[in-house]
């Protein structure tokens, strides 16, 4: 079973997708040892018909305007990992207003642009 938060009540069986608008970018850098990279979101909610749907087509169509969470606690989780998240964009869906189609995009190729202080 998955599980959406420590709160949820209603528990899916197999993956759960999240779906959300990048905010912010974080890197956390530990003494040179190693860095993380942090992406803040607003999460769209995925639990319930809400936030989340698919189309007669298969599409997987997201409300953004229908968070998950909401506030500025610690408890509300808006960060992932950049290495846990994967590309996509939305499209305005002309026939449901305030729902969108997601694109799942691949990358062509991942770069390490270094570091920007190091000259």
């Amino acid at each position: 079973m998955r599980y959406a938060s420590t709160r949820d009540l209603n528990p899916r069986a197999g993956d759960v997708s999240y779906y959300g608008k990048l905010i912010e970018i974080i890197e956390l850098n530990y003494y040179d040892s190693f860095r993380v990279v942090l992406f803040k979101c607003k999460w769209a909610d995925t639990r319930d018909a809400r936030g989340y749907k698919k189309d007669d087509l298969g599409h997987t169509l997201v409300n953004v305007s229908r968070l998950i969470h909401t506030g500025n606690g610690e408890e509300v989780e808006p960060y992932v990992l950049a290495s846990q998240s994967r590309l996509v964009y939305y499209v305005e869906d002309p026939n449901e207003k305030g729902w969108s189609v997601v694109v799942h995009v691949q990358p062509r190729d991942l770069y390490d642009m270094g570091d920007p202080t190091i000259s």
